[in-house]
């Protein structure tokens, strides 16, 4: 592994925190089967532009 590349570990949270909370809110909500859609787009966004 080069030095250029950080361990996933040490890289900055990119995410908001209030939107986390409103995810998990909304799988208490609704469950986990209904949001999973919203969860893989947002796992998705986080792949392709991280």
């Amino acid at each position: 592994m080069s030095e250029a590349q950080q361990h996933w570990a040490e890289h900055k949270e990119r995410g908001s925190f209030w939107l986390m909370k409103l995810t998990a809110f909304g799988i208490k909500l609704l469950g986990r089967r209904m949001l999973a859609p919203v969860l893989y787009g947002i796992v998705l966004y986080f792949f392709v532009f991280g």
